[in-house]
């Protein structure tokens, strides 16, 4: 995060507002996609999560710290990604995956039942995501 405020820095002093808020919307973005990205390869445990929690803390000050609203709407997207990798698995799961409102349309429901994939304990909980009742499917 230092080396990108480092570089945003760099622009806060000679552009004008609306163009500065137009380059912070994109690295935000790009950062969100690549964040989703590699959290897709990753396998990530129940305790492994409280970790990822932090990290995604972390990201949303500095999306906040951007004051830019969409993209600190998307960021705080990552703090509530954050319950689907520390969900218990099945009911308690189930809430979390049927909370689309959650998400507010920044993840579409495919990338939900993929970074689902990456948890540890996937296999145990694919009965319980695999049901007519949930909706990823």
């Amino acid at each position: 995060m230092e080396c990108i405020n480092a570089h945003i820095k760099l622009f806060s002093g000679v552009a004008v507002k609306e163009t500065l808020e137009v380059f912070f919307s994109e690295v935000g973005m790009r950062l969100f996609n690549v964040l989703i990205k590699n959290l897709k390869r990753l396998q990530i445990s129940q305790s492994g999560s409280m970790t990822l929690i932090c990290d995604f803390n972390i990201y949303c000050d500095w999306a906040t710290s951007l004051r830019v609203t969409s993209i600190t709407k998307t960021y705080n997207i990552l703090k509530e990604l954050g319950s689907l990798f520390l969900a218990d698995g099945g009911e308690e799961l189930r809430k979390v995956v049927h909370d689309l409102p959650r998400f507010q349309g920044v993840l579409r429901v495919e990338e939900l039942y993929e970074l689902m994939a990456s948890r540890t304990d996937y296999k145990k909980i694919q009965k319980y995501v695999e049901t007519k009742e949930c909706i990823i499917m």
